[in-house]
């Protein structure tokens, strides 16, 4: 009985184990199996996907930029049967169209410059054509000029000759600010120089173009001042147009208060008196001073291309130095000023912004007559 006893604890030795403790072996299997397949598949739609962005990048036609274009296409190389792999997605792509692109993007560029040559072309003649036709009347408007002697007029013909110089080319007045700042001193002075002492500087000045944009206006502006000085006809001139204008002013300030209590309809019928005579209160471009008469078609010619230049008649009558009247005292003036108390040079002061006041509405007013 001994020899046949059986030794139970070599049995069934799972259902010692407690149940937490039993492994399914087949379970966890296939959840490995499981997430591998999942993890395979998330990496494999990944590196599709990638691979799919990559390839309608590359169809993208970019001539806008062909140095971008050069610089950014790669080549794709298509596994076969669409086997995606990671070494297949990840290498650079050469797109075997990117010759044609480029040299649609060149014929397009040679379309564009071919059909603007001759515009940009008719242009150019176009201004050149209406500087001259601006600059010869200036001319016969010197000669025929009867309250300027001869000799007097040399002022006159440099002014011109920079006024033409700034008119052939548009650039300069499509300049931002233009007579807002003035060039280097030497600069100008050199200038200045050139102009009177050289007749056929002017055609000089249009084709070579060695002064710039603020050489050219402070010149023009330095020539301003050197007219209402050198010249007294000039200054007298003006002074009376400046004083006719204040009067009118005056006028029609007094007749607005005058009517400010009038029954609307009796009211506005007053002021429409008053606007008329107002209208014609502005002279006519050949009653200004010579000066004036020179430099109104540059003012007008600046004043059109304000979008560029940002320069408003009233902004080129500020910016041009004290509207039609130079800021600057002669020799003479200055030393009458210092002479009053400090009181009188207050009021002289006050004074004399209310001229320039006056001179910048009214040179603006000028301007706007010839822009109608």
């Amino acid at each position: 009985m001994s020899a046949l006893k059986i030794n139970t604890s070599l049995v069934h030795t799972n259902k010692e184990k407690p149940p937490e403790k039993i492994q399914n072996t087949s379970f966890i299997h296939s959840l490995k199996s499981v997430k591998n397949t999942v993890i395979q598949s998330i990496i494999s739609t990944y590196h599709k996907l990638r691979f799919m962005l990559k390839q309608k990048l590359a169809k993208i036609e970019i001539v806008e930029n062909p140095a971008y274009l050069k610089n950014t296409t790669t080549s794709l190389h298509v596994p076969i049967n669409n086997q995606y792999t990671e070494n297949s997605v990840n290498q650079r792509l050469e797109l075997n169209h990117t010759k044609q692109h480029q040299n649609k993007h060149r014929m397009i560029v040679k379309e564009l410059l071919t059909q603007q040559q001759p515009q940009r072309a008719q242009e150019a003649e176009q201004e050149k054509a209406k500087s001259n036709n601006i600059s010869s009347k200036n001319i016969e408007l010197i000669k025929q000029y009867a309250d300027i002697s001869e000799d007097d007029k040399k002022d006159f013909i440099s002014m011109n000759k920079a006024i033409s110089a700034l008119l052939n080319n548009p650039a300069f007045i499509k300049q931002e600010g233009i007579f807002r700042s003035n060039g280097v001193n030497s600069k100008i002075s050199e200038l200045l120089s050139r102009l009177a002492d050289h007749p056929t500087l002017g055609q000089q000045l249009n084709t070579e173009q060695s002064f710039n944009q603020k050489e050219l206006t402070g010149a023009i502006k330095a020539l301003r001042n050197k007219i209402l000085t050198d010249h007294p006809k000039e200054k007298d001139k003006l002074d009376k147009l400046i004083s006719t204008y204040k009067e009118s002013i005056n006028q029609e300030n007094a007749t607005k208060e005058y009517v400010a209590n009038m029954p609307p309809d009796k009211r506005d019928k007053i002021l429409q008196i008053a606007k008329n005579n107002a209208d014609k209160r502005l002279p006519r471009l050949q009653e200004l001073p010579l000066h004036l008469q020179i430099c109104m078609p540059l003012f007008v010619e600046v004043a059109k291309h304000s979008q560029e230049n940002k320069m408003e008649p009233m902004n080129i009558a500020i910016a041009f130095g004290g509207g039609l009247h130079s800021t600057k005292r002669t020799i003479a003036e200055e030393k009458a000023f210092n002479k009053l108390n400090n009181e009188q040079q207050k009021e002289l002061i006050k004074q004399e912004t209310t001229h320039i006041d006056l001179a910048n509405k009214l040179l603006m007013e000028l301007i706007n007559k010839q822009l109608k």
